[in-house]
């Protein structure tokens, strides 16, 4: 039997991300993995702190392999014990790119570095100049901002800088700053959030909260891998069936990153996000960037801008 701990915040009124990760874990349970594979929750809460009982609890249960610590906080202090011990973690979603440094860890989604870089060459496209880079303050969010606040002082003049702002943090800390951004900035403004912000529920809770869309221009440069073959599909379908639309925010990451788990130290020639290949720093590298615009109706994928490259 292989064993693979599921560590992330289990408490869906502290994480917008929780409810899809549980799914993904169920789904992949009753419907993608191997009957010798036993999946077991852990909560890290997000947080280091978290981490820290969350990872003593999975070295006791003996563990082959882990997937998930989402927060790039917690994944900062479980990358070092798993590799000081010798076990695999996965990285659905945490994108800090000094992660991998770490001799056992593997990153299934973007990492920060390259997220950054895409989402810098999109507002030199688009002449999208941000007049503010700013963030939550949290290990995500700064390391997503300083990827960009540097190179954009380089490459553009003060005189050129449009009215745009980043905001780089958890989905809470976007939503607050995106809310009292839109009471304190002009019609022509334009605030791009950065991946954590993107949920099905931010529109809603934007609209509850008072905020007057499209009229405020407000996008989400988020990661959005595209599900590929006869699982991904058979996957896909049963969750439209039982919640509708679509799945959330690194649930294919997930999903990915458990076929890995259960089979390492093989690659799967395929999985739920096509053929991963890792690289020498063992990141994936998938460039699942997507820009959306948020309306009434929700969250609108942005096609025309979807053709930068890295």
């Amino acid at each position: 039997m292989t064993r693979i701990a599921c560590v992330a915040c289990l408490d869906a009124r502290r994480s917008v991300h929780t409810t899809t990760f549980l799914r993904a874990v169920e789904l992949a349970q009753g419907a993608l993995l191997p009957d010798n594979v036993e999946l077991r929750l852990f909560d890290d809460g997000a947080s280091a702190d978290g981490a820290r009982q969350a990872i003593q609890q999975v070295m006791d249960w003996k563990a082959d392999a882990v997937v998930g610590h989402f927060a790039s906080a917690s994944a900062d202090v479980a990358a070092p014990y798993y590799a000081q011990h010798q076990r695999p973690l996965f990285l659905p979603a945490a994108t800090a790119h000094l992660l991998t440094e770490h001799a056992t860890t593997y990153r299934l989604c973007d990492s920060d570095k390259d997220y950054g870089r895409w989402l810098q060459q999109l507002m030199i496209q688009q002449a999208w100049l941000p007049a503010l880079i700013t963030h939550d303050g949290s290990l995500h969010g700064a390391s997503v901002a300083g990827q960009i606040d540097g190179a954009m002082e380089t490459v553009f003049p003060q005189v050129l800088k449009t009215n745009t702002t980043v905001f780089s943090g958890s989905y809470s800390a976007s939503l607050d700053y995106a809310v009292t951004w839109a009471k304190q900035s002009t019609e022509q403004a334009r605030l791009i959030l950065t991946d954590d912000a993107w949920s099905a529920a931010l529109v809603p809770e934007l609209l509850a909260r008072g905020v007057s869309l499209p009229a405020r221009h407000i996008y989400v440069a988020g990661l959005q891998p595209l599900p590929v073959g006869d699982a991904a599909m058979r996957i896909r379908a049963i969750w439209r069936r039982r919640w509708g639309d679509e799945p959330g925010c690194y649930f294919w990451e997930t999903l990915a990153a458990l076929e890995v788990a259960c089979r390492f130290p093989d690659i799967p020639s395929q999985t739920v996000m096509g053929q991963l290949r890792f690289d020498a720093l063992r990141e994936s590298r998938p460039g699942s960037y997507r820009l959306w615009q948020a309306g009434v109706e929700g969250l609108r994928r942005v096609d025309s801008l979807d053709r930068v490259e890295v």
